[in-house]
Formats: structure tokens, sequence, C-alpha cells
């Protein structure tokens, strides 16, 4: 499986960017968590939230405030 740090590199955002990695550092998952989402989404070629919403790790929430931080909007406001 490929590490967080190894599909940025692959793609146009940071590390930090990446929406694991912000769920993560604002205490919405936790490492593990990530990790277990991002093995199904490899598995059966979901997007990161697809898979964290089948695992019931993640919710719309978590979700909102995820993309809102990814886009620099901050606060987890709606995105519209």
């Amino acid at each position: 499986m490929n590490s967080p740090h190894e599909v940025a590199a692959k793609g146009s955002l940071s590390p930090d960017h990446l929406i694991g990695n912000i769920l993560v550092n604002t205490g919405r998952l936790s490492s593990q968590e990530r990790d277990d989402i991002l093995g199904f989404q490899k598995e059966h070629q979901l997007l990161f939230c697809e898979a964290g919403l089948h695992l019931g790790l993640l919710d719309r929430d978590d979700i909102r405030f995820a993309l809102a931080e990814q886009i620099g909007h901050g606060g987890g406001g709606e995105v519209p």
C-alpha cells in the first residue's frame, strides 16, 4: 500500500493537505482509522471519503470540514 506521502508525491497536494491527514491532524480520525480507510479505499477502488463513509469512520460533517480546510476556507463551514 502506498503511504499518504507517496500518494501526495504523485498528485499536486502536499501530505498536509490530504483529507486523511487533515482529519488526523485535527483529531477527527486516529492514524489507525486513516490507515484502515486507505486500505479499504485501495481494495475497493473508492475515493477516500467514500471508503470512510462505508466503514462508518467518517460522516458528512467530517468531509465538509476536511474539504474546507483543504481548499483554505478553514473553520469547517459549509462547502457550496
